[in-house]
């Protein structure tokens, strides 16, 4: 009821614009009518407001605007079953999307930025997906595979989780039709994940809680209203989080342990406490990144992911996770971050997997080292955290690396 609303007001506004002889102001709202035309599926109309979008935006020179009506001629001729005329005009869209992307780099001003991070984040992902579901129908499926994997990467869900979770639900359909059965589970996972952060869905059965997040108006500037989750909230954690942020904020703790029993809350109290309160607030005068990594298998490649992903989505800093495949690269990366006035706490989580996943003196020798080496830069900080019954593994590690620790819980 809405969107059909909705539809009816952008075509009148367009017939009024039309009828005073205001083609500009046509340019600036037509899109926005076809987001509402391709929202209900009305292919034909959407066909009609394309081809008029894309000569106005050839006349009044707005290649943004411009990529995306191609790209709505793409969905209209996805839902034709036209699959190779769909697949060149998304790859039409690409191509005048990333032109235009490469002449604004880098941003002259805070308009811009916002106007650069919303078409990045937000649209690349849509010409992506529009290719891939082309290459899917042509039976191209690794190509389909690969592009729906690149949208899902550059599509930050912040900007429009409803399509985030649209892309994922396509990759998890596509690996279980392939019968990576592995895959497809875990793509379930992260849409369970996005749907409850967004509260899409308001329980997950037993899991643990995690931070709430809200839609990005690409309209305003950024804001960073998070806090301590209601449900961190009702169940009396507050002073856990406070007392483990307190021991955070102080220069003399680098290296902090939580441990309890399983099923305590330690994973939530992070989660859903920590994690939250720490992106929004200063320490030392600092903005924290905040990196959490849960993963033991090929440690050192997944930490590097996970804090190339986090600079980028609370610091818009560019920088490449396969260049962080090594301590050494990482190391470099922490002091880089300094630089930039950068507090960088990493957090690993369920620490106790790490034992089963590197079970050898070397693999244990090496993590040492590596903890060593970070708490000797300035401004990191580690916080494991795992079951009490594996706590004496530390004992190894404080031989292995002579490292002060500081108990929490």
């Amino acid at each position: 009821m809405a969107c059909e609303k909705a539809c009816s007001y952008f075509q009148k506004l367009i017939e009024g614009f039309e009828a005073i002889n205001r083609p500009d102001l046509v340019a600036k709202f037509i899109n926005a009518w076809g987001e509402v035309l391709q929202t209900l599926e009305r292919w034909d109309e959407l066909e009609a407001v394309a081809n008029k979008a894309i000569e106005l935006h050839k006349t009044y020179s707005y290649p943004f605007r411009l990529a995306r009506a191609y790209n709505f001629l793409a969905e209209v001729e996805l839902a034709k079953s036209n699959y190779k005329q769909a697949k060149k005009l998304s790859q039409t869209a690409l191509e005048i999307f990333n032109k235009t992307l490469n002449a604004l780099s880098p941003q002259t001003s805070e308009k811009d930025k916002i106007i650069f991070d919303w078409e990045k984040y937000s649209r690349l992902g849509r010409y992506l997906f529009s290719l891939a579901k082309a290459e899917k129908g042509l039976g191209k499926i690794q190509s389909a595979i690969d592009n729906f994997e690149q949208a899902k990467n550059t599509t930050n869900p912040k900007y429009n989780p409803e399509f985030y979770i649209d892309i994922l639900t396509k990759l998890r359909n596509i690996y279980y039709q392939q019968t990576e059965y592995l895959k497809a589970f875990q793509f379930k996972q992260e849409q369970q994940k996005i749907e409850q952060l967004f509260r899409f869905q308001a329980f997950i059965g037993a899991n643990r809680l995690g931070d709430r997040h809200q839609n990005i108006n690409p309209a305003l500037p950024k804001l960073n209203h998070r806090n301590i989750t209601q449900e961190i909230a009702a169940l009396g954690r507050q002073y856990d989080v406070k007392k483990l942020l307190e021991r955070i904020s102080r220069p003399e703790y680098k290296l902090i342990v939580i441990h309890g029993q399983s099923g305590v809350g330690k994973s939530s109290i992070l989660q859903a406490g920590l994690i939250p309160v720490l992106e929004q607030k200063l320490i030392d005068n600092r903005d924290a990144v905040v990196v959490l990594q849960r993963v033991y298998v090929h440690w050192i490649s997944e930490l590097g992911q996970r804090l190339a992903e986090q600079l980028q989505i609370t610091q818009n800093l560019a920088v490449n996770s396969e260049s962080l495949s090594s301590a050494e690269a990482i190391f470099s990366q922490l002091e880089n971050n300094d630089k930039f006035n950068l507090l960088t706490i990493i957090i690993f989580d369920q620490f106790e997997e790490f034992f089963f996943e590197n079970s050898e003196q070397r693999d244990k020798l090496e993590f040492a080292q590596f903890l060593q080496k970070c708490l000797n830069i300035d401004y990191v900080k580690i916080v494991l955290s795992l079951r009490s019954d594996y706590i004496h593994y530390l004992l190894e590690f404080n031989r292995l690396g002579n490292l002060e620790f500081s108990e929490l819980f």
